[in-house]
């Protein structure tokens, strides 16, 4: 009777073990690289992508202190509707990751966010709004960046947008900037947005 109790009992507990691994974690982060079958991804803040987007992958491992953040190369079929940059959710199970940094997994779904992002340059600032030259370089800055607004938003080849801060006081035209704010926004040149947060580049 005891050693029937017992089996029944170690029965239930391997069940419960099993179960726990297999559980369902959604994690929140950005997407460094895209490749055919995979991606890059990082449950990091924005500060921290910013500060190492566009580097290698080696150069992203050396940039991210596996003890505070995570690392993965999410293994997916079709990767074709993921971009550089974006913000998502990816559902993974527990079971599903491995111990290696970059760690790796495959995610159950894969979720965008609202959150967009946008870098560039500033062009001109006003009491509590930037405007921001999306993707534009320092040498296109430097084209334009004595002209009015107006004359910006006639000649400039880049988007523009125009970003409400509640920090504008602490941005100045010339300053190289990645904006987080909420989409989808509409998209006249040059288009308004609401900043959630403005990160300051270096140049």
């Amino acid at each position: 009777m005891k050693k029937s109790l017992y089996l029944i009992l170690s029965v239930l507990l391997i069940g419960i073990v099993m179960s726990g691994c297999g559980t369902e974690r959604t994690l929140e982060g950005y997407i460094f690289k895209v490749e055919k079958t995979r991606f890059l991804f990082a449950v990091i803040p924005v500060e921290k992508y910013v500060e190492l987007k566009g580097k290698t992958t080696g150069e992203i491992m050396n940039g991210i202190d596996p003890k505070r953040y995570k690392l993965y190369w999410m293994l997916d079929r079709d990767t074709s509707a993921l971009r550089e940059g974006e913000k998502v959710q990816v559902t993974v199970k527990g079971d599903s990751e491995d111990a290696s940094f970059p760690g790796g997994a495959k995610p159950l779904k894969v979720r965008k966010t609202n959150e967009m992002l946008a870098s560039g340059y500033v062009l001109k600032t006003e009491k509590g709004r930037v405007l921001l030259g999306e993707n534009m370089t320092f040498s296109e800055y430097e084209q334009v960046k004595d002209l009015s607004a107006q004359d910006i938003v006639v000649k400039a080849a880049a988007p523009m947008i125009w970003l409400k801060s509640k920090n504008a006081e602490d941005i100045k035209a010339g300053d190289k900037i990645t904006a987080v704010f909420q989409g989808p926004i509409d998209m006249p040149n040059p288009a308004n947005a609401e900043a959630d947060k403005i990160v300051l580049e270096s140049k």
